[in-house]
C-alpha cells in the first residue's frame, strides 16, 4: 500500500514521503496513530502543492535573510568592554548579549517568517576588534554577520 507519511518514521520514511509499506503495517500501526495517509491522487496533489509552498517559503526566508546581513554589514552592533593597565579585557560578549543587540533588526524577519533567528557563538568573545559570529534563521539557513568589539573609554 502507498501511503504518505506525515511525521518522520523510524526505519520507514521521513515526513512528507510516499512510501510503499505493507497493508497491515499501513492499516494497523501507520494511519491509525496519524503517521500517514494513503496516497491517492488527492492526496499526492495536496503534497505536491504542500511541498511547493514550503520551498517557496524557505527561497524567501533565504533571501529576506541575506537582506539583513547585507544590512548588518553596512551597521554592525558595537559592544563595548572595560580594559585594564596591562590591556587585560574584562567581561566578555555572550550569546545573550548578541542576541540583545541584534533583537531590534531581527523583529522584521521574525514578523514575517514567525521564527526568531539565534545567534550561535561556541564560547563568549572576550577580545577587542571584529569578530564573525553565526546567524541561525531555522530551516537549515545560516549565515555569518559581524560584530566590533571596543574599549570602554
Amino acid at each position: 500500500m502507498k501511503v504518505i507519511l506525515l511525521r518522520d518514521v523510524k526505519g520507514t520514511g521521513r515526513k512528507n514521503e510516499i512510501k510503499e509499506v505493507s497493508d497491515g503495517y499501513a492499516k494497523n500501526f501507520l494511519i491509525p496513530r496519524g503517521l500517514a495517509t494513503p496516497a491517492g491522487e488527492r492526496n499526492e496533489s495536496k503534497l505536491k502543492t504542500l511541498l511547493a509552498e514550503t520551498e517557496e517559503r524557505k527561497e524567501a526566508a533565504v533571501k529576506a535573510a541575506e537582506e539583513l546581513i547585507a544590512k548588518l554589514q553596512k551597521n554592525p552592533p558595537e559592544f563595548r568592554l572595560k580594559i585594564g593597565a596591562k590591556n587585560d579585557v574584562f567581561g566578555s560578549v555572550s550569546r545573550a548579549d548578541a542576541e540583545k543587540a541584534f533583537a531590534s533588526r531581527f523583529s522584521e524577519y521574525e514578523k514575517k517568517f514567525r521564527r526568531k533567528p539565534s545567534v550561535i557563538l561556541e564560547r563568549p568573545i572576550k577580545t577587542l576588534g571584529k569578530h564573525v559570529i553565526l546567524i541561525d534563521f531555522g530551516e537549515g539557513i545560516k549565515k555569518e554577520a559581524g560584530i566590533t568589539v571596543r574599549s570602554q573609554d
